[in-house]
Parts: C-alpha cells; structure tokens; sequence
C-alpha cells in the first residue's frame, strides 16, 4: 500500500455499453450506461489502494503479495490468508480480496474488502502493522467491496457498502469523493430496481459536481425513467453543452425524444450517434433503435 500502488477507479462499474446486444438493448436499466470512461471492470491493478503512502513495517510484504496478484491470484491468495493468520490484519486481508477479485471470484472478494474495512474502521489489525487509518481509507475500503458486490450483482451489500463509505468519506458528503461514492450507490439502486433512489441520490452528486458530464447522462436516463421529462431535457441540454461529442448522449437524447413521441428528433439523434461511434458499442445501439423505427 505504497505510493507505487495504482489509484482505485473513481466510478464503480457500471453496464458497459459493448454488453448490450441489439435483441436486448431496450429491456437493459439504461440510467447506468454511460460512454464508457467510467464504465470499467475492477482489474486488479485499478483495485490496488494508494492511499496508504505512508510507509508501514510490512509495506514491502504487501508489495510482494500484490506483484503476485498480477501474476499469480490463485497463489497470491493462499499468501494473504497466511499472512493473515500472522496478523497481517488489514493490509493481508485487502491483497487477498484483490486476489479473488483476479480470479473473477467478485462476491468473495467484496466480502473479503468488506472485512478489512470494518477492520480498519474498527481498528482491529491496525496497531500490528504500525499504520494509520484514516477516514479517507476507510472509505475507498469500503467503496471497493461495494465495487466488487456490484460486478457480483449483489445489490443489496453493494448499497449497504457505499452508505459506509459515505458515513467515512472526508467532506460531510460535499467532496467529488462524496459525489463519486453518490453515484457509486445510484448504480447499485438502478441495478436493484429503485429507480427513485438513483434519481435522488444522482441529484445530490450533480449538487456537488453540476459540470460531470458523466453523471447528467445518468441522471438523465433516471429521470426519463421516472417520468421527470422536464430535468431529463435539463441534463440531456447540459450534457451536450459539455460533451457535444458524446455518443451516449445523443443515444439518450433520442430515447427521451423516443419518450415524447418525436420521431423526427429520435432519428435524427440516432444518426449523430452512429456518426460519433462508428463501429461502437454506442452506435449497435443507435442501429438497433433506428431500425425500430423504421417498423
């Protein structure tokens, strides 16, 4: 857990567009697509913490552990249970649920995260390694086992573990930290089906970051969902006032003319985003929907 360790991803994962087949494009919970820059998988590399910089009497042991994640998960996890067993507390528990994390074992790995971060909250462990635990780490504890509960589609701890890191996050829930974590758990309240939540919860972070193109896309499509067609245009405006370039934008664009029956405008955002993403994922989508209209 050194400064050579690379960052966490900021956005959780969220539904990639290159997993929307044309057969079912419009049955997916659209309000978690986005253009895919924050719409990653948690490889292991991004999953590695650097937020203990500071050095700790064990930090080159978990170095090791984390070099053999990448090169060997399967074995890098029996050396995080062992070193576990002696005492290696916090720092051996997060190398191991990295190692499930690498073996694509996501729900093991969040509960794996989730106890290094309520040992970290907790302070158990923590003396051991002569590390200081700050609330800051704690929170990115947290958030990846609701990271890795997502990719396991256990929505329900996955909300349960971005709430927890609110309640640790710097801030009083004002940072871009608390935005992020914001939007981390509308994910996971779309994918359950709370719709109404995501909304809320997108509203609060655009609060906080009102020119995160990322998040006016989400929040768009939530609020299209929820019948809130005047916010939908707000955002769908700004959106494309941010990012003009943005193929999910236009696609949201048209599924929100699509909504008002305004075909006219539907096509016409449907061709702009099949010019922007020419062989993307993006404009199978476009094509999917285009075709649709043409019926």
């Amino acid at each position: 857990m050194t400064g050579n360790t690379p960052p966490i991803p900021h956005r959780p994962p969220g539904l990639d567009p290159g997993s929307v087949s044309a057969r079912n494009a419009n049955q997916i919970p659209d309000q978690v697509r986005d253009d895919g820059k924050r719409v990653t998988h948690l490889v292991l590399p991004l999953l590695a913490l650097a937020l203990m910089a500071a050095r700790f009497p064990d930090h080159e042991r978990y170095d090791a552990c984390v070099a053999q994640v990448r090169q060997n998960p399967a074995a890098a996890f029996s050396t995080g249970l062992d070193w576990l067993d002696q005492g290696g507390g916090v720092a051996a528990q997060h190398c191991a649920g990295l190692a499930l994390s690498a073996m694509d074992k996501h729900e093991a790995a969040g509960d794996m995260l989730l106890e290094a971060a309520n040992a970290a909250a907790d302070g158990k462990g923590v003396q051991l390694l002569g590390m200081e635990i700050t609330p800051k780490l704690r929170a990115q504890l947290y958030a990846q086992a609701g990271h890795s509960y997502l990719l396991a589609e256990r929505y329900a701890p996955a909300i349960d573990a971005f709430t927890q890191a609110l309640g640790h996050s710097p801030g009083a829930g004002t940072s871009p930290e608390a935005a992020d974590l914001m939007t981390d758990r509308a994910r996971a309240h779309a994918f359950s089906g709370n719709l109404e939540a995501a909304f809320t919860d997108l509203t609060v972070a655009i609060g906080i970051l009102p020119d995160d193109a990322d998040i006016r896309l989400l929040r768009a499509s939530a609020a299209r969902q929820t019948e809130r067609l005047e916010t939908a245009h707000q955002d769908v405006n700004k959106l494309l006032e941010l990012r003009p370039d943005l193929p999910a934008a236009w696609l949201e664009k048209a599924q929100l003319a699509m909504t008002e029956d305004d075909v006219a405008l539907a096509r016409q955002s449907l061709m702009r985003a099949i010019e922007l993403d020419d062989g993307g994922p993006v404009a199978e989508a476009a094509r999917y929907m285009l075709e649709g209209l043409s019926l």
